[in-house]
């Protein structure tokens, strides 16, 4: 091999290496502080140790949100150019992009069906408690305290997704066979599934992962563009400033 390629592929590899995230797990600080001193001694850590709190350094499922962004607009823009290439005054184009898309609706009931079987098999009674942040386009002006259930969570986030299916249906139906707009039917065969695949709820019932991070009850809204969100509140303190605002106060104190 040429010394000038080899030089070359050193370079690569310690760019690659280098750049590679060097943060530790977020219960490393718990382990140490569990563990003796003879213990943390051979780690080379002592009991004051401190992980990294910079609120400006996101973490990753930031970055692929982002990423989830930048590839739904990669695939309008693909089948934008794509649809241009059908002609849609055919009738056998329309009947196949109706197939499409109805084959889509149905692998996405699918997939809702199983993560309903899921949250009923799992039956998850673990006592959620959270602080609803206002919401003025909702109608609602103030915080509100919620108590619930995991397993009563996960359903009424279920319904909400299955409303959002009806509701793009029905969306649909009016521009296609009322406006006579077929080319849609495209797009929308293939973002709702992405969009469904993406939801917390088939993550975790789905996909199968951990309930943490990002996947930790309650969860925020997704809002447009990336921009922050304010998520609900699940600290002691903020609870309780809801509930003295709200005049409940703590009766199972």
């Amino acid at each position: 091999m040429p010394s000038k390629i080899r030089i070359t592929l050193v370079h690569l590899y310690q760019l690659e290496f280098y750049s590679l995230p060097c943060q530790p797990p977020p219960d490393l600080a718990a382990r140490v502080t569990r563990s003796t001193p003879a213990r943390r001694a051979s780690l080379g850590t002592s009991s004051n140790f401190t992980t990294n709190t910079n609120p400006k350094l996101k973490h990753p499922t930031a970055k692929m949100a982002m990423n989830s962004q930048i590839a739904q607009l990669v695939i309008v823009l693909g089948v934008m150019q794509l649809s241009k290439k059908f002609d849609w005054e055919d009738p056998q184009t329309v009947f196949y992009a109706r197939t499409l898309y109805t084959v889509s609706n149905v692998i996405i009931f699918a997939i809702y069906t199983w993560i309903g079987w899921g949250i009923s098999k799992k039956n998850d009674l673990t006592t959620l408690k959270y602080v609803e942040p206002a919401s003025p386009m909702g109608g609602s002006t103030t915080e509100k305290v919620i108590t619930t259930t995991n397993r009563d969570y996960d359903s009424a986030e279920l319904a909400k997704l299955r409303k959002s299916q009806l509701t793009g249906v029905a969306m649909m139906a009016v521009m296609h066979f009322y406006f006579k707009f077929s080319q849609p039917l495209l797009i929308q065969s293939i973002l709702p599934i992405k969009s469904a695949l993406e939801s917390k709820l088939a993550q975790i019932y789905v996909l199968n992962r951990p309930e943490v991070g990002d996947l930790a009850r309650p969860w925020k809204v997704a809002s447009m563009f990336g921009a922050a969100a304010e998520g609900p509140k699940t600290d002691k303190a903020s609870i309780k400033a809801a509930e003295k605002k709200a005049g409940v106060g703590k009766k199972d104190e």
